[in-house]
């Protein structure tokens, strides 16, 4: 599940894929309201370890992103 989530986090359970998502595009947006219904119905080490699965998928496809465009430019 982590890797799945670390490539595509809409591939995550329906119970956590907002807040995952939320985490990949916009995790300045995350509020505790987020947090409280997801914990609701998953454990928290579950949520802990996908949320950070991807974080770190997003921080790498950008990574990625800028290494082809430095290599694009020379």
């Amino acid at each position: 599940m982590r890797r799945a989530v670390f490539e595509d986090p809409a591939s995550a359970p329906e119970a956590m894929r907002a807040l995952l998502l939320k985490v990949s595009e916009h995790a300045h947006q995350i509020t505790d309201e987020d947090l409280a219904s997801v914990k609701a119905v998953v454990a928290e080490d579950e949520i802990f370890e996908l949320v950070i699965a991807a974080a770190l998928g997003k921080a790498q496809r950008q990574l990625a992103a800028a290494h082809a465009a430095i290599a694009e430019v020379g």
